[in-house]
């Protein structure tokens, strides 16, 4: 098994024992059931969780991700073309320290659904403080708001709050972006939510970040499928605290096929800055997230000589970003030796672009 580095996960400081999420709480739980509606055709043939982030799946980061936070075990669901998902994991979990349990879903339960079969599994049943996670996204904080959700976190553990039942990590977004909006009040108890019609376009609001912390025995058990915030945090019931950062953070979503591009392609620019430019270039918390993909070998950042870099071809400044693209769902069929690989290992780019429009995009769609 791998050995384990203290890490915390908003900086590459080595922090004391006691700092670290999977220190003061009981387990994570990575979502990775859902049917992958939103990454198009390429979605229905290659579950999300094993789409590739450079060298790395999706999944693959987010579980060395609970390895640097010290987590002890970590509950994994899984649904749509399950068999992949499972053999993926089956493949990296001795990369791990810590214990991995699969949750099987039939029928798929929904966002509040699966978050009670976690309940369900745990022993004793609905006990614990977990951390729940997509695997479709990941959200580094500064180092003061990090001190800050350990602190409510603290609150909710010791029930020093009546009533207090969860903590959701909320993130800022613009209103044409097609989030739903968190309404709080002055203490930052969640009071409601807007739908992202109700959402004024112009306006930048706050919505749920998909990270949240859940205390299971506060819940009122359900059994079948049910909504995340009908029957996990219903606000009208329970105390739900949302977590609103107050100095810059790092959220990055992989979770449609446009925001998957949009996000790989915003690394690059990351890493580009901070090859050419250096630290002081890059703000503390995008260079935690890249520092985190180097030791999670999900990249290699190359030599720098002279003008050409050294290593993966996606450095290299001569290959455009149509050809990276491409490159990229390449690496998606062939390390996971699901269809079309043939295809997309052929010479003829013309054949690879006019598959990868079909595929990622609507056939209308431009790249």
């Amino acid at each position: 098994m791998k050995t384990k580095t203290n890490t915390k996960m908003s900086t590459n400081r080595t922090v004391e024992k006691g700092t670290l999420l999977g220190d003061v709480l009981d387990g994570a739980y990575v979502l990775a059931a859902g049917k992958g509606t939103r990454m198009g055709v390429v979605g229905k043939r290659l579950p999300k969780p094993l789409w590739p982030v450079f060298e790395k799946s999706l999944l693959s980061l987010q579980l060395s991700w609970c390895e640097e936070q010290n987590f002890k075990i970590v509950y994994i669901n899984v649904h749509y073309l399950k068999e992949f998902v499972i053999s993926h994991i089956e493949k990296i979990k001795n990369n791990f320290t810590f214990k991995v349990v699969i949750l099987e879903e039939e029928p798929l339960l929904d966002s509040g659904g699966n978050v009670h079969n976690l309940g369900r599994h745990t022993l004793p049943p609905y006990s614990g403080t977990y951390m729940v996670l997509n695997s479709d996204l990941f959200y580094f904080l500064d180092d003061i708001d990090y001190q800050n959700l350990m602190r409510e976190i603290h609150v909710l553990k010791n029930n020093e709050i009546q009533n207090f039942h969860s903590i959701l990590l909320g993130v800022w977004v613009k209103g044409r972006d097609g989030y739903n909006e968190t309404i709080i009040d002055n203490e930052n108890w969640l009071t409601d939510i807007q739908t992202v019609k109700q959402v004024d376009p112009d306006k930048v609001h706050v919505t749920y970040s998909g990270v949240g912390i859940i205390r299971l025995n506060q819940l009122e058990r359900v059994e079948g499928v049910s909504k995340f915030f009908e029957s996990v945090c219903n606000f009208r019931k329970q105390k739900v605290k949302m977590l609103i950062p107050q100095r810059e953070s790092c959220y990055i979503d992989f979770g449609t096929k446009e925001s998957y591009l949009a996000s790989l392609e915003n690394l690059i620019s990351w890493i580009d800055t901070y090859l050419n430019q250096g630290e002081g270039a890059i703000s503390e918390v995008r260079l935690s997230f890249l520092s985190f993909l180097e030791r999670s070998e999900g990249v290699h950042f190359p030599k720098f000589i002279g003008d050409q870099y050294e290593g993966f071809c996606i450095f290299q400044k001569d290959v455009s970003q149509l050809i990276f693209k491409i490159k990229t769902l390449h690496i998606c069929f062939e390390r996971f030796n699901i269809g079309h690989s043939s295809l997309l290992l052929s010479d003829d780019y013309k054949n690879r672009l006019a598959f990868f429009q079909d595929s990622i995009f609507q056939a209308e769609d431009s790249i």
